[in-house]
């Protein structure tokens, strides 16, 4: 099933999902985008198939909260269904924050470059 979710703007954050690939651009930094995230990620299981790209390269910024958010989602998806990261490879927080964030499930959970 191809993923089908207008963009939508939050503060300094750009969120939408088109095909198989949801994208961020700008900032995550509100205190609370669980108020946010949480509902985008509600459309986004209810549309996923069995693999989701997530493309993070153009997120400038990601606080704890949206950390949390993101975990929140990874948890409560289907087991078997697999998540590809798509990071800006010279970005040293993104390569950090998703290697932990991949401890996760190790199987289904990739990070790409």
């Amino acid at each position: 099933m191809a993923l089908n979710i207008p963009e939508e703007i939050h503060g300094r954050v750009k969120i939408s999902a088109l095909d198989d690939t949801v994208t961020f651009r700008g900032e995550i930094d509100q205190l609370n985008p669980t108020s946010f995230l949480k509902p985008f990620f509600e459309k986004v299981k209810d549309q996923m198939g069995d693999y989701v790209n997530i493309d993070i390269k153009n997120l400038t910024y990601l606080n704890s909260s949206g950390i949390r958010a993101l975990i929140h989602f990874l948890l409560e998806r289907q087991p078997e269904t697999k998540i590809i990261f798509i990071i800006d490879k010279d970005s040293f927080w993104q390569h950090n924050s998703l290697e932990v964030i991949r401890e996760i499930d190790l199987v289904h959970i990739t990070i790409q470059q």
